[in-house]
């Protein structure tokens, strides 16, 4: 329960990474558990005066613990900031538009951002389904630590250094507050529009009513929260060569990986696979470039953009999940983009 910080002073040959400087600095003191640290670091190559060293803050504890079933988008956005913070050689948050309500959505990139392929992951577009939220930010913080290891077969460093990976993690923070704080089962956004009903999809139909699902809005992309994720998704086309989407929803364990058009077959299955061997989901019933609900963004992603992409659902009960299933459904997927992003660059 006590706060401790301890100061110390060295010089390296020239700046290198974060954990590398960490190891250095710190080789011979005995890091104490849930404790914090700072230490000045100072680069023989910049080095003026001694006075004039960068002082670095750091806690050896994780930055996302997941300690409620109701992670907040107050939460993430301080555990996405405190992850740019502590490894702000590999990623960045960018907002990227504003929710009905006024919270700012995020993309949240890892990896080289002068590589030239992207891969694009967005979650809890439905409100109640936060729990994909929580997974992914777990996820993050995994990959990030882990940068310049090895995980499930794949270097990171070097499959990073070739395609981006960006994250929206929370698409509707808005409707996640609704269903935290009011309404449980809550889907659509904070002016009761069903976001993955809302996209330019060429089964777009608009109308419906206003409420908890299910209303597509009266016309696509009516929604900032839909219109900022159209957006990033056309800029990945255009600016980094977006080469798939994965998309994530609760429940059921299920993928959905049909696709009826020939030019994606072989990505999508790609996808599909390597999600399915990973996670032991089952496969979903025809929906995206099949049967259609009417407005998907998958299908948005698919027909009109011409890119494959899947949708994965986790938990295995109704949403909102609860929150024991939370680390199993981290264990289930946390190879899942590494391993796509690695087969598709």
């Amino acid at each position: 329960e006590r706060s401790v910080s301890r100061y110390y002073e060295t010089s390296i040959e020239k700046p290198t990474d974060f954990h590398t400087i960490l190891c250095y600095v710190g080789a011979a003191n005995d890091f104490i558990a849930a404790e914090t640290y700072a230490y000045k670091i100072v680069a023989k190559n910049e080095q003026k005066e001694a006075d004039e060293a960068a002082k670095v803050t750091f806690s050896n504890t994780e930055a996302v613990q997941i300690r409620s079933q109701k992670y907040t988008y107050s939460q993430m956005k301080k555990d996405m900031q405190e992850l740019e913070q502590k490894y702000s050689n590999y990623c960045e948050m960018t907002k990227i538009g504003t929710s009905v309500q006024g919270r700012a959505i995020y993309d949240f990139a890892i990896g080289n951002p002068d590589a030239e392929e992207s891969l694009l992951v967005v979650s809890t577009l439905h409100a109640r389904e936060y729990i994909c939220s929580a997974v992914l930010m777990k996820e993050l913080e995994y990959y990030l630590e882990n940068y310049n290891g090895t995980i499930g077969g794949v270097k990171p460093a070097n499959t990073l250094n070739k395609i981006q990976i960006h994250y929206i993690v929370m698409a509707n923070p808005d409707g996640v507050t609704v269903s935290q704080t009011r309404h449980s089962t809550w889907k659509s956004n904070g002016r009761g529009v069903d976001l993955n009903r809302n996209f330019p999809a060429k089964h777009f139909i608009p109308g419906g009513k206003k409420g908890e699902q299910g209303y597509s809005g009266p016309k696509a992309l009516s929604e900032p929260e839909s219109y900022a994720v159209a957006t990033l998704t056309r800029q990945l086309m255009k600016q980094q060569n977006l080469q798939g989407v994965v998309n994530y929803h609760a429940m059921g364990r299920i993928i959905y990986g049909d696709c009826t058009k020939g030019s994606l077959k072989k990505d999508t299955y790609k996808m599909y696979d390597i999600a399915k061997k990973i996670t032991g989901y089952s496969k979903a019933p025809d929906s995206g470039s099949g049967k259609s609900w009417g407005g998907q963004y998958r299908e948005y992603v698919m027909d009109l953009l011409n890119k494959p992409s899947i949708t994965i659902e986790i938990g295995s009960s109704v949403a909102p999940c609860p929150y024991w299933q939370y680390e199993i459904e981290f264990q289930k997927n946390r190879y899942v983009v590494v391993r796509i992003a690695n087969a598709l660059k």
